[in-house]
């Protein structure tokens, strides 16, 4: 995908639920250019929309893992997911991930359509990530003691969520852009 001079290589190849994103800059602008400054920052702004991407996908790995443990841990003879805490719990992860699924792909289709998106993608990744972070934690409160084991992915996924959070702008930074977009500066 080309947007403004910069192309964009996402593998389709999964590498542990993280996308590879790859960034050309085909113009040869110095960074103290305006140009510059605004091809640096759109490559900022597209590298949120693909993070993002990456963020939803291992909130939904980490779900999914969450609820097939769910279903096939019994406790006291049942399933663990009949008990009211664990089964709302993954829904509220469920509605986390598709909000920043949804935010991300509208971000990704401003994107595409050449529109500004810089508020969105602040969105979607503070979304996504916060998603991302929510699920994993979720994902090891329902394996409780097995979260902690390296034989179960749930702690690497915590671990990597909260990376997630802070790569390409922390939290507070994403709420900060989207901020400034409902009061811009006068």
């Amino acid at each position: 995908t080309c947007y403004a001079g910069l192309e964009a290589l996402i593998a389709t190849e999964p590498t542990d639920h993280i996308p590879v994103l790859a960034l050309f800059d085909h113009e040869e602008v110095g960074s103290t250019s305006d140009h510059g400054a605004q091809s640096d920052f759109l490559r900022t702004t597209l590298e949120r929309v693909v993070l993002a991407a990456g963020e939803v996908g291992m909130a939904r790995a980490a779900f999914e893992y969450a609820v097939e443990y769910a279903t096939e841990r019994k406790a006291f003879g049942a399933p663990i997911h009949v008990n009211q805490a664990v089964s709302f719990r993954l829904v509220d992860v469920k509605m986390k991930i598709d909000q920043a699924r949804l935010l991300v792909r509208h971000a990704a289709l401003l994107a595409d359509s050449g529109q500004d998106f810089a508020t969105e993608a602040a969105m979607a990744k503070l979304a996504a990530s916060e998603a991302a972070w929510f699920s994993a934690w979720a994902c090891c409160q329902t394996l409780g003691g097995y979260s902690y084991s390296r034989e179960y992915p749930a702690e690497k996924w915590l671990r990597d969520a909260k990376l997630e959070e802070l790569w390409e702008g922390t939290s507070d930074i994403m709420r900060l852009i989207i901020s400034r977009s409902l009061f811009p500066r006068v």
